[in-house]
């Protein structure tokens, strides 16, 4: 009788069903956060990017890294830069932009300069600021 009733009327699909879908959305959330996702200042933001990426590290590595975290990267060469009080000229870098959600409508872009030489990092230069009206 009770195996006749489970059958006919399985409620109890839906339930396993939901926590399936539930335990697999909170495993692509886990799997898909970002090392430098939480950050809102400069400091922060080069601190996590010279973590992950220390000078010597290549900058294919960097290339590849700041594409998984979001960023649309260029590489620029024997151009000039600034950051904050210091001046860099004639020097190669990987040009990194992304563009955050800061609540809308306003947005946070992010500019990141991966100072090379010989194909391997020797520095991070990081600007920010918020877009919006």
């Amino acid at each position: 009788m009770l195996r006749s009733s489970i059958v006919k009327n399985p409620w109890w699909l839906g339930s396993i069903l939901s926590s399936l879908i539930i335990a697999l959305v909170l495993v692509r959330v886990i799997i898909n956060q970002k090392v430098t996702r939480q950050f809102t200042d400069q400091a922060a933001m080069k601190a996590a990017v010279l973590h992950s990426l220390p000078p010597g590290s290549t900058i294919a590595h960097a290339e590849q890294f700041m594409a998984q975290e979001g960023f649309q990267c260029v590489r620029t060469t024997n151009a000039d830069r600034a950051e904050q009080e210091r001046v860099y000229h004639h020097f190669d870098y990987l040009y990194c932009d992304r563009t955050d959600s800061a609540g809308l409508p306003v947005t946070r872009r992010w500019q990141i300069a991966l100072l090379y030489e010989n194909d391997h990092i020797t520095d991070v230069l990081v600007s920010t600021g918020l877009v919006g009206p």
